[in-house]
């Protein structure tokens, strides 16, 4: 809560599940002090949940949840993992243009056959809410 009191409107908070899971992956992540924090978290104004991968390589030590297993968690909540971009739009002027011009073609994918998993698609209309980025 405090770091939403602080922080302009337009910051993300980014809390990612496997550290406040403590490496569970299974449907035992919808119980304990730890999904408490994380959806905790949320409620408070995070709307973020981090790059969601096979390994953090970060944090190696804390695997992800599983991806199905911590939607339909999140889902019993209220709110959907939804994929986005591992850079948001408001700042791809920061990025050579080689690498925006890549990314508004991806951008531009109309059909889920081009995008089968849904990650560019949806990332024009990104809002705050616990999402996925692409790995």
């Amino acid at each position: 809560r405090t770091a939403r009191e602080m922080l302009p409107s337009n910051v993300e908070i980014q809390v990612p599940p496997n550290l406040f899971l403590h490496g569970a992956r299974g449907d035992e992540i919808a119980s304990g002090a730890g999904w408490e924090v994380l959806l905790d978290c949320l409620q408070a104004g995070a709307g973020d949940l981090g790059g969601i991968s096979p390994r953090d390589e970060v944090n190696p030590d804390f695997q992800f949840p599983l991806i199905p297993v911590l939607a339909r968690a999140l889902a019993k909540e209220g709110y959907s993992l939804e994929p986005r971009l591992p850079v948001y739009p408001r700042h791809f002027s920061w990025l050579s243009e080689r690498v925006q011009q890549a990314l508004q073609r991806r951008l531009a994918l109309k059909q889920p056959d081009d995008d089968p998993l849904g990650y560019f698609a949806s990332a024009s209309q990104q809002q705050p809410r616990p999402v996925a980025a692409g790995a």
